[in-house]
């Protein structure tokens, strides 16, 4: 398996699990007071882009290949329809932007929080499980970037 990413190997994401990502809003839901007003940039795990590549290949025994280019219109190409200018967007807001999430700040909310480590182990179980013998790569993480690591 190879994914062409629009970033660098050094380049820090931002990554929350679509089950966290349940947990905040069913706490907002039980607890509108606590959370009315707020804006809480959600992110359960922060790491260079060759740490989830090491992370992945580590937990799953699975060889994958990572194409980094700094040129994002080259790599939504490759990653997206053409015409589907707001990815074009979305990798340049986050080159130039990215998220502020603070990782030990989202886990004093929510303790059980996945690691990117524990979502790929869960995930890896669940479909040796459903399909030894095909192993697709885990798409249910959601991924922010800033440029060369910077917040």
């Amino acid at each position: 398996q190879f994914f062409l990413l629009p970033m660098g190997a050094n380049d820090t994401v931002q990554l929350v699990s679509a089950e966290d990502v349940s947990w905040l809003v069913k706490e907002a839901i039980n607890d509108p007071k606590q959370y009315n007003g707020k804006v809480i940039t959600w992110t359960g795990d922060k790491l260079t882009m060759q740490q989830v590549h090491e992370t992945y290949e580590s937990v799953t025994g699975e060889k994958l290949t990572l194409l980094h280019t700094r040129n994002v219109a080259s790599a939504s190409r490759g990653m997206f329809p053409i015409d589907n200018a707001p990815s074009f967007d979305e990798f340049r807001w986050l080159h130039m932007v990215g998220y502020s999430g603070n990782v030990e700040e989202c886990r004093k909310l929510h303790g059980n929080m996945l690691t990117l480590a524990q979502f790929f182990d869960k995930k890896h179980k669940q479909k040796m499980a459903a399909s030894p013998s095909h192993a697709p790569f885990p798409t249910a993480f959601a991924v922010s970037t800033t440029s060369s690591g910077q917040m």
